[in-house]
C-alpha cells in the first residue's frame, strides 16, 4: 500500500476519533448540510428499520462537532423524498422529514437515515430509498439544560448565506461526486463482519455501475482510487474490513474539503 494512502487513512481516523469523543452534555454542536443527492439512495432493511446514510459537511466552525449518534431535524424546509417502490413497479414518494430519524455519524461527514420497515410495509412496498434535494441545513436536536443552544440567528446565519455558498463550492465538481460514490460504496456493504472477498469484489460493479454515466470522470477516478487503495490495505493487513477503510476515505474527503470551505470565505474562528 503506498505511504500517502496510509497517512491519509491514519489522519482521518485520528479526526473522527476525537469527534466521537466529544461530550453530549457540552454545548450544542454544530448545524450541518446534507449533500444533494445524485439520484434515489438505496435503504437496506434489518431488525425493523431501514437505514442508509449520506455525506454531510459542517456550516459552523465555530461549534464542536457532533458526538455520534447526535440527533438532529431539518432547518426550515427541506427537500428530503423517502420514494417507496412497490413489487408492481409503482412507486409512492412521502416527505421524509416527517418519518425519519437523523443521527450523525462519524463528526460532521455523513448523516444516518432511518425509518421503521413498519411504514414502508404499511404502503405495499418491496424497496425503499432516500433523496436529498438542494441545501438541505440540519440543526442539533435541541436538549434541555443545554449551556449554549443554537440562536435563531446562529441557523440563519447557517442555512442562510452560509448554506448557499456551500452548495456552489462544497457540492460541486470532482471531489463532490467522490465523496458522494464513495458513501454509495458504503451503503451497499453489509455490516462489517458479514463482509466476503465475493461481495468486496464485486462491490464496484453493484453500488457504482448505475451511477458512473452521471459522474464527473474525475471524480469517479478518485472514488475507484479509493476502492482499490482499501482493496489494497486489506490484502497486506493494514485495514480489517472495507467498510471501515472507506468509511475513513469518505472522512478524509469531506475533512479536507471542509477546511478548505471555511479558508475560502475566512469564516474560520
Amino acid at each position: 500500500m503506498h505511504a500517502p494512502f496510509a497517512a491519509a487513512l491514519a489522519g482521518s481516523a485520528m479526526i473522527l476519533v476525537a469527534a466521537g469523543a466529544a461530550n453530549p452534555a457540552f454545548a450544542a454542536p454544530q448545524a450541518l448540510g446534507l449533500m444533494a443527492s445524485d439520484g434515489p439512495v438505496p435503504l437496506a432493511c434489518s431488525g425493523g428499520e431501514c437505514r442508509a446514510e449520506v455525506t454531510a459537511f459542517c456550516l459552523q466552525e465555530a461549534r464542536a462537532v457532533p458526538p455520534e449518534g447526535t440527533a438532529y431535524q431539518p432547518v426550515g424546509t427541506a427537500a428530503m423524498s423517502l420514494v417507496l417502490t412497490r413489487a408492481d413497479g409503482s412507486t409512492v414518494a412521502l416527505d421524509a422529514t416527517k418519518h425519519a430519524r437523523l443521527s450523525s455519524r462519524r463528526g460532521f461527514t455523513a448523516m444516518s437515515i432511518e425509518v421503521p420497515h413498519a411504514l414502508i410495509a404499511q404502503h405495499g412496498a418491496v424497496a425503499a430509498a432516500i433523496e436529498i434535494g438542494p441545501e438541505v441545513t440540519l440543526a442539533p436536536t435541541a436538549v434541555a439544560g443545554d449551556p449554549a443552544p443554537q440562536s435563531e440567528d446562529e441557523l440563519a446565519l447557517a442555512a442562510g448565506p452560509f448554506r448557499k455558498i456551500a452548495a456552489e463550492r462544497l457540492e460541486q465538481g470532482a471531489a463532490a461526486d467522490a465523496a458522494r460514490l464513495t458513501q454509495r460504496l458504503i451503503n451497499a456493504l453489509p455490516r462489517q463482519d458479514q463482509e466476503t472477498a465475493e461481495i468486496r469484489n464485486g462491490l464496484w460493479d453493484v453500488a457504482i455501475g448505475p451511477a458512473q454515466t452521471a459522474a464527473d470522470p474525475k471524480g469517479l477516478a478518485m472514488a475507484r482510487r479509493s476502492y482499490e487503495g482499501c482493496q489494497a490495505a486489506l490484502e497486506t493487513g493494514y485495514m480489517k474490513n472495507l467498510r471501515h477503510c472507506l468509511e475513513l476515505q469518505h472522512g478524509e474527503m469531506m475533512i479536507e474539503r471542509n477546511h478548505a470551505f471555511w479558508r475560502e470565505i475566512g469564516a474560520g474562528s
